[in-house]
């Protein structure tokens, strides 16, 4: 499984994050988007995607998952 995160700052000042998990495949076996309430840094945004993603393995009991993101800092 692959599971992608992305951080999205809206005119609202909100952040919109949103997960996607694939098979191996390629398609999409589930979903996930969050409006966060953050201060105005992309890094801060993308942990939080980072820990949202983090807590989807989680909660599904996943393992063997490749995590991707954008963030370079992160």
């Amino acid at each position: 499984l692959k599971l992608n995160v992305d951080a999205h700052l809206s005119d609202d000042g909100r952040w919109g994050i949103a997960l996607v998990l694939r098979g191996d495949d390629g398609r999409c076996v589930g979903a996930e988007t969050r409006v966060v309430n953050s201060c105005n840094c992309a890094i801060l945004a993308e942990a939080t995607g980072l820990q949202e993603d983090l807590g989807m393995i989680d909660r599904l009991k996943l393992t063997k998952v490749i995590l991707e993101m954008e963030a370079e800092q992160i």
